[in-house]
Protein backbone atom coordinates (compact mmCIF):
# COMPACT_ATOMS: atom_id res chain seq x y z
CA UNK A 1 0.00 0.00 0.00
CA UNK A 2 1.14 3.52 -1.05
CA UNK A 3 2.12 5.72 2.44
CA UNK A 4 -0.66 8.32 2.44
CA UNK A 5 1.10 12.03 3.56
CA UNK A 6 -2.29 13.39 3.73
CA UNK A 7 -5.19 13.72 6.53
CA UNK A 8 -8.21 13.86 4.79
CA UNK A 9 -10.38 14.01 7.54
CA UNK A 10 -8.63 17.36 9.28
CA UNK A 11 -11.45 19.75 8.16
CA UNK A 12 -13.60 16.99 9.87
CA UNK A 13 -12.13 17.35 13.30
CA UNK A 14 -13.84 19.62 16.35
CA UNK A 15 -13.29 23.41 15.47
CA UNK A 16 -11.50 23.53 18.85
CA UNK A 17 -8.99 20.78 18.21
CA UNK A 18 -8.29 22.34 15.10
CA UNK A 19 -7.73 25.56 16.59
CA UNK A 20 -5.49 23.68 18.65
CA UNK A 21 -3.27 21.92 16.05
CA UNK A 22 -1.98 25.35 14.57
CA UNK A 23 -1.53 26.85 17.91
CA UNK A 24 1.29 23.78 18.01
CA UNK A 25 2.50 24.20 14.73
CA UNK A 26 3.25 28.63 15.79
CA UNK A 27 6.84 28.50 15.78
CA UNK A 28 9.39 29.74 18.96
CA UNK A 29 11.51 32.19 17.50
CA UNK A 30 14.38 34.48 17.83
CA UNK A 31 13.19 38.09 16.94
CA UNK A 32 16.77 39.85 15.88
CA UNK A 33 16.93 43.83 16.05
CA UNK A 34 19.27 44.07 13.73
CA UNK A 35 21.48 42.79 11.30
CA UNK A 36 24.91 40.66 12.33
CA UNK A 37 27.57 41.79 10.36
CA UNK A 38 29.95 38.48 9.14
CA UNK A 39 32.98 40.53 9.42
CA UNK A 40 32.94 40.82 13.31
CA UNK A 41 30.98 37.45 14.43
CA UNK A 42 33.02 35.42 12.35
CA UNK A 43 35.92 37.69 13.95
CA UNK A 44 37.66 38.24 10.33
CA UNK A 45 39.85 40.70 8.97
CA UNK A 46 38.32 43.82 7.30
CA UNK A 47 39.70 42.70 4.13
CA UNK A 48 38.90 38.95 4.32
CA UNK A 49 36.31 37.72 1.95
CA UNK A 50 34.44 35.90 1.21
CA UNK A 51 33.13 34.77 5.02
CA UNK A 52 31.47 31.68 5.73
CA UNK A 53 27.97 33.08 5.64
CA UNK A 54 26.36 36.59 5.11
CA UNK A 55 24.04 36.16 7.91
CA UNK A 56 21.46 38.62 6.77
CA UNK A 57 18.95 35.98 4.60
CA UNK A 58 18.62 34.08 7.82
CA UNK A 59 17.27 37.21 9.25
CA UNK A 60 15.04 38.39 6.66
CA UNK A 61 13.45 34.60 6.16
CA UNK A 62 13.05 34.51 10.00
CA UNK A 63 11.47 38.23 10.56
CA UNK A 64 8.84 36.56 7.83
CA UNK A 65 4.97 35.83 9.35
CA UNK A 66 4.90 32.19 10.64
CA UNK A 67 4.50 29.64 7.68
CA UNK A 68 0.79 28.92 9.29
CA UNK A 69 -0.54 32.53 8.24
CA UNK A 70 -0.47 31.37 4.78
CA UNK A 71 -2.09 28.31 4.86
CA UNK A 72 -5.81 28.89 5.08
CA UNK A 73 -8.09 31.89 6.32
CA UNK A 74 -8.39 29.62 9.91
CA UNK A 75 -4.83 29.18 10.27
CA UNK A 76 -3.96 33.03 9.81
CA UNK A 77 -6.58 34.01 12.42
CA UNK A 78 -4.65 32.06 14.62
CA UNK A 79 -1.48 33.47 13.69
CA UNK A 80 -2.61 36.73 13.96
CA UNK A 81 -3.96 36.27 17.30
CA UNK A 82 -0.68 36.88 18.65
CA UNK A 83 1.47 38.11 16.23
CA UNK A 84 1.78 41.19 14.42
CA UNK A 85 4.87 43.12 12.82
CA UNK A 86 6.63 44.69 15.47
CA UNK A 87 8.17 48.48 15.12
CA UNK A 88 11.29 48.71 15.89
CA UNK A 89 12.08 52.49 16.27
CA UNK A 90 8.68 52.93 17.71
CA UNK A 91 5.36 51.20 19.02
CA UNK A 92 2.34 52.41 17.23
CA UNK A 93 0.03 49.17 17.30
CA UNK A 94 -2.52 49.33 20.10
CA UNK A 95 -1.84 45.73 21.10
CA UNK A 96 1.81 47.33 22.80
CA UNK A 97 2.78 50.57 25.18
CA UNK A 98 4.38 53.28 23.75
CA UNK A 99 7.89 53.32 23.76
CA UNK A 100 9.99 55.51 25.89
CA UNK A 101 12.52 58.03 24.84
CA UNK A 102 15.15 56.33 26.62
CA UNK A 103 14.51 53.01 24.51
CA UNK A 104 15.28 54.71 21.03
CA UNK A 105 18.18 53.34 19.16
CA UNK A 106 19.14 53.32 15.22
CA UNK A 107 22.04 51.79 13.55
CA UNK A 108 22.59 51.05 9.99
CA UNK A 109 22.30 47.57 10.92
CA UNK A 110 18.81 48.04 12.61
CA UNK A 111 15.85 46.33 11.15
CA UNK A 112 12.32 48.89 10.93
CA UNK A 113 10.19 45.83 11.65
CA UNK A 114 9.78 41.84 12.16
CA UNK A 115 7.20 39.60 12.96
CA UNK A 116 6.69 39.34 16.45
CA UNK A 117 4.89 37.14 19.23
CA UNK A 118 4.89 38.22 22.23
CA UNK A 119 3.47 35.22 24.03
CA UNK A 120 6.25 32.27 22.35
CA UNK A 121 9.38 34.80 21.14
CA UNK A 122 12.48 36.50 22.06
CA UNK A 123 14.22 39.65 21.40
CA UNK A 124 18.09 39.41 20.54
CA UNK A 125 20.11 42.27 19.59
CA UNK A 126 23.49 41.45 17.12
CA UNK A 127 24.96 45.05 18.39
CA UNK A 128 27.51 44.87 20.12
CA UNK A 129 30.42 48.16 21.11
CA UNK A 130 32.86 46.53 18.09
CA UNK A 131 29.92 47.51 15.75
CA UNK A 132 30.72 51.19 16.05
CA UNK A 133 34.15 51.19 13.93
CA UNK A 134 31.65 49.78 10.81
CA UNK A 135 28.37 51.47 11.51
CA UNK A 136 27.05 54.70 13.30
CA UNK A 137 24.43 54.73 15.77
CA UNK A 138 22.34 56.80 17.43
CA UNK A 139 20.92 55.94 21.01
CA UNK A 140 21.33 53.03 23.63
CA UNK A 141 20.76 49.99 21.64
CA UNK A 142 20.97 47.79 25.40
CA UNK A 143 18.05 50.20 26.85
CA UNK A 144 16.32 49.81 23.37
CA UNK A 145 16.40 45.72 23.86
CA UNK A 146 15.68 45.75 27.49
CA UNK A 147 12.10 47.69 26.77
CA UNK A 148 11.73 45.26 23.68
CA UNK A 149 11.87 42.17 25.86
CA UNK A 150 10.56 43.08 28.34
CA UNK A 151 6.88 43.31 25.62
CA UNK A 152 8.46 39.40 25.09
CA UNK A 153 7.55 38.57 29.05
CA UNK A 154 11.50 39.23 29.86
CA UNK A 155 13.45 37.14 27.00
CA UNK A 156 16.12 39.24 25.77
CA UNK A 157 19.05 37.90 24.74
CA UNK A 158 22.80 39.65 23.90
CA UNK A 159 26.23 38.53 22.69
CA UNK A 160 29.50 37.53 24.81
CA UNK A 161 31.03 40.99 23.11
CA UNK A 162 29.09 43.08 25.76
CA UNK A 163 31.46 41.82 28.36
CA UNK A 164 34.40 41.84 26.64
CA UNK A 165 35.15 45.19 24.52
CA UNK A 166 36.44 48.01 26.62
CA UNK A 167 34.22 50.70 24.63
CA UNK A 168 31.07 49.44 26.34
CA UNK A 169 29.74 52.02 29.21
CA UNK A 170 29.74 50.01 32.53
CA UNK A 171 26.73 52.11 33.69
CA UNK A 172 24.23 51.59 30.22
CA UNK A 173 25.61 47.75 30.81
CA UNK A 174 24.35 47.83 34.60
CA UNK A 175 21.29 49.55 33.89
CA UNK A 176 20.01 47.32 31.06
CA UNK A 177 21.11 44.12 33.36
CA UNK A 178 18.60 45.09 36.13
CA UNK A 179 15.53 45.17 33.85
CA UNK A 180 15.34 41.80 33.21
CA UNK A 181 15.31 38.98 35.62
CA UNK A 182 17.55 36.68 33.59
CA UNK A 183 19.03 37.65 30.18
CA UNK A 184 20.47 34.85 27.81
CA UNK A 185 24.35 35.20 26.02
CA UNK A 186 25.50 34.04 22.75
CA UNK A 187 29.21 32.54 23.19
CA UNK A 188 29.12 31.69 20.00
CA UNK A 189 27.53 32.06 15.85
CA UNK A 190 27.43 28.63 14.02
CA UNK A 191 25.75 28.81 10.41
CA UNK A 192 23.93 25.41 8.98
CA UNK A 193 23.98 25.61 5.02
CA UNK A 194 21.67 22.90 3.40
CA UNK A 195 18.31 23.64 1.62
CA UNK A 196 15.20 23.99 2.55
CA UNK A 197 14.26 20.05 2.24
CA UNK A 198 16.87 18.80 4.10
CA UNK A 199 16.56 21.76 6.90
CA UNK A 200 13.04 20.91 7.23
CA UNK A 201 13.40 17.21 8.06
CA UNK A 202 15.64 17.40 10.68
CA UNK A 203 12.57 19.47 13.13
CA UNK A 204 15.93 21.23 14.67
CA UNK A 205 14.48 24.41 13.23
CA UNK A 206 10.65 24.31 14.13
CA UNK A 207 8.02 21.97 12.88
CA UNK A 208 8.06 24.22 9.60
CA UNK A 209 11.35 25.05 9.73
CA UNK A 210 10.30 28.50 10.21
CA UNK A 211 12.17 29.23 12.85
CA UNK A 212 15.97 29.69 11.26
CA UNK A 213 17.67 31.24 14.54
CA UNK A 214 18.38 28.88 17.42
CA UNK A 215 19.21 29.71 20.93
CA UNK A 216 20.53 26.06 22.27
CA UNK A 217 21.72 25.99 26.40
CA UNK A 218 25.03 24.52 26.74
CA UNK A 219 23.66 22.07 29.03
CA UNK A 220 21.54 20.01 26.34
CA UNK A 221 23.85 17.20 24.72
CA UNK A 222 21.26 15.98 22.72
CA UNK A 223 20.08 19.08 20.36
CA UNK A 224 23.43 20.42 20.52
CA UNK A 225 25.20 17.19 19.15
CA UNK A 226 22.57 16.86 16.67
CA UNK A 227 23.06 20.94 15.59
CA UNK A 228 26.84 20.52 15.29
CA UNK A 229 26.78 17.12 13.56
CA UNK A 230 24.45 18.75 10.83
CA UNK A 231 26.98 22.00 11.12
CA UNK A 232 29.70 19.71 9.96
CA UNK A 233 28.13 17.65 7.07
CA UNK A 234 27.01 20.54 5.52
CA UNK A 235 30.67 22.11 5.15
CA UNK A 236 32.01 19.66 3.32
CA UNK A 237 36.23 20.02 1.73
CA UNK A 238 36.08 21.27 -1.42
CA UNK A 239 32.74 22.54 -2.05
CA UNK A 240 32.89 25.94 0.49
CA UNK A 241 34.48 28.93 0.11
CA UNK A 242 35.15 29.66 3.65
CA UNK A 243 35.00 27.07 6.66
CA UNK A 244 33.71 27.54 9.75
CA UNK A 245 35.61 26.47 13.32
CA UNK A 246 33.14 23.80 14.50
CA UNK A 247 34.68 22.73 17.71
CA UNK A 248 32.84 21.56 20.42
CA UNK A 249 33.98 23.26 23.90
CA UNK A 250 32.40 21.34 27.18
CA UNK A 251 29.64 23.50 28.63
CA UNK A 252 31.99 24.14 31.41
CA UNK A 253 34.60 25.47 29.74
CA UNK A 254 31.85 27.76 27.75
CA UNK A 255 30.34 28.87 31.48
CA UNK A 256 33.90 29.84 32.84
CA UNK A 257 34.51 31.85 29.95
CA UNK A 258 31.49 33.93 30.12
CA UNK A 259 32.36 33.83 34.22
CA UNK A 260 35.58 35.20 33.28
CA UNK A 261 34.16 37.79 31.15
CA UNK A 262 31.72 39.12 33.60
CA UNK A 263 34.61 39.25 36.25
CA UNK A 264 36.45 41.74 33.78
CA UNK A 265 33.50 44.15 33.35
CA UNK A 266 32.27 44.32 36.53
CA UNK A 267 32.95 44.27 40.60
CA UNK A 268 33.36 40.73 41.96
CA UNK A 269 30.39 41.42 44.28
CA UNK A 270 28.06 42.57 41.01
CA UNK A 271 29.68 39.40 39.28
CA UNK A 272 28.33 36.90 41.76
CA UNK A 273 24.72 38.52 41.99
CA UNK A 274 24.50 38.38 38.09
CA UNK A 275 26.39 35.11 36.96
CA UNK A 276 23.34 32.85 38.46
CA UNK A 277 20.97 35.43 36.29
CA UNK A 278 22.75 34.95 32.98
CA UNK A 279 22.18 31.79 31.17
CA UNK A 280 25.40 30.84 28.31
CA UNK A 281 23.54 29.58 24.73
CA UNK A 282 25.11 28.80 21.23
CA UNK A 283 23.14 30.39 18.37
CA UNK A 284 22.57 28.12 15.46
CA UNK A 285 21.36 29.81 12.06
CA UNK A 286 20.13 27.77 9.30
CA UNK A 287 20.83 29.81 5.43
CA UNK A 288 19.70 28.38 2.54
CA UNK A 289 21.06 30.57 0.34
CA UNK A 290 24.25 28.11 0.21
CA UNK A 291 26.43 31.59 0.04
CA UNK A 292 29.01 29.83 1.33
CA UNK A 293 29.26 26.99 -1.71
CA UNK A 294 31.94 27.64 -4.59
CA UNK A 295 30.71 29.81 -7.27
CA UNK A 296 27.71 30.61 -5.72
CA UNK A 297 25.60 34.32 -6.95
CA UNK A 298 24.68 34.55 -3.46
CA UNK A 299 28.31 35.00 -2.43
CA UNK A 300 28.83 37.47 -4.96
CA UNK A 301 25.85 39.78 -4.26
CA UNK A 302 27.07 39.61 0.09
CA UNK A 303 30.38 40.79 -1.22
CA UNK A 304 28.98 43.81 -2.75
CA UNK A 305 26.35 44.44 0.36
CA UNK A 306 29.04 44.32 2.82
CA UNK A 307 31.07 46.87 0.97
CA UNK A 308 28.31 48.82 0.95
CA UNK A 309 27.25 48.40 4.26
CA UNK A 310 31.02 49.32 5.18
CA UNK A 311 30.59 52.80 3.58
CA UNK A 312 26.79 53.76 5.63
CA UNK A 313 25.76 53.37 1.92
Amino acid sequence: MAECKTFHLFPKLPAELRLEIWRLCLPQRVCEKDQAFPGIVFDLPDDEIPVPCLLYQTTEVNGRPPAISRICRESREIALKTGLFYQFFRSTNSLLKPRPSEAEWWSYTAIHSAWFDSTRDSMHLNWEPTYRGEFDDRGSALQSLAWDASQAGGRGSINIGYFQSNYILIKDLRDALKKLPTWTVVMRVVVIHTNFSTGASTGLFGLLDDSRVQLIDIFDEARMNALFDLAEQCEPYGLVTARQQISRDSPQSIQQKLRDAVRHKLRSEETEKLLPRLRPVIMFRLCTEMCNRVGSTASIRGVRWARKARKGL
